[in-house]
């Protein structure tokens, strides 16, 4: 059936998917987060066009990951696996949903590693968001793959996939937020009009207190509660991005 399919279709058309994986692969290099959207587009691919052009779109996303990374990983090998095993090993950064509840209702102590704000000695607390973070992508995984791959699902299981890691990641950056303006919009019905009032609250509570009042927080840990909200705000708009479809009544 789907060697049909791509027999009757357009030059262009057929064209689309190994573009759609090397646009992927281009998102996965330049920000790693991408990859959480990797599951989605295999299932989609295979479920729309077959295994066959599955393999061939696929490896054109390869291909550029290779092309980028090639290069420094013959010249400085070290200095490429210290960029990626320094981005694993970062700490709880102080903007995360599992720090907001610690620097809300206790005192932990804040340092500046890796770039960026920190709790110290929190990595049991890090390494169980993350796990949180792995399962419920894993969930959205399956329950995207139990459905049908249309259009409207692939928008939306994206938007929660990417939602997932910005809000139960151990590190949370304002910027992050940016990622979800492309796609939450694009979410249909009442579900979507909930999910693009949930991100605007989101914004706007970032804007509380970032970025004037940002070192408040960090040093003094004023203002916690509202980056707590902020962070609750964001698991709202996951629970309405993931919750599953209502069955459709049967007609009598």
């Amino acid at each position: 059936m789907h060697e049909g399919i791509a027999a009757t279709e357009s030059p262009a058309r057929r064209l689309t998917k190994p573009l759609l994986w090397i646009a992927l692969g281009a998102a996965v290099v330049t920000k790693l987060f991408a990859l959480v959207v990797v599951p989605l587009a295999v299932v989609w691919t295979m479920r729309r066009r077959g295994r066959r052009e599955l393999a061939v779109a696929a490896s054109c996303g390869v291909a550029v990951v290779a092309a980028a990374t090639l290069p420094f990983l013959i010249l400085a090998p070290r200095g490429l696996w210290h960029s990626v095993s320094g981005q694993a090993s970062r700490p709880l950064q102080v903007e995360s949903l599992a720090a907001s509840v610690l620097t809300t209702f206790s005192h932990p102590v804040v340092i500046n590693t890796h770039g960026s704000f920190n709790l110290a000695n929190e990595d049991g607390i890090a390494a169980l968001t993350t796990a949180l973070m792995v399962a419920v992508l894993v969930a959205l995984w399956i329950g995207f793959t139990r459905g049908p791959a249309t259009g409207d699902r692939l928008v939306r299981y994206t938007a929660a996939c990417i939602c997932a890691f910005i809000a139960l990641g151990k590190v949370l950056s304002p910027q992050f937020l940016i990622w979800l303006v492309p796609l939450v919009p694009l979410v249909r019905g009442v579900r979507g009009i909930v999910a693009s009032l949930l991100l605007v609250a989101a914004f706007v509570a970032t804007q509380i207190f970032f970025p004037q009042r940002y070192f408040e927080y960090v040093f003094r840990l004023h203002l916690a509660w509202v980056v707590l909200f902020r962070n609750l705000i964001l698991v709202a708009l996951l629970v309405t991005l993931s919750l599953p479809e209502r069955a459709r009544a049967r007609s009598s």
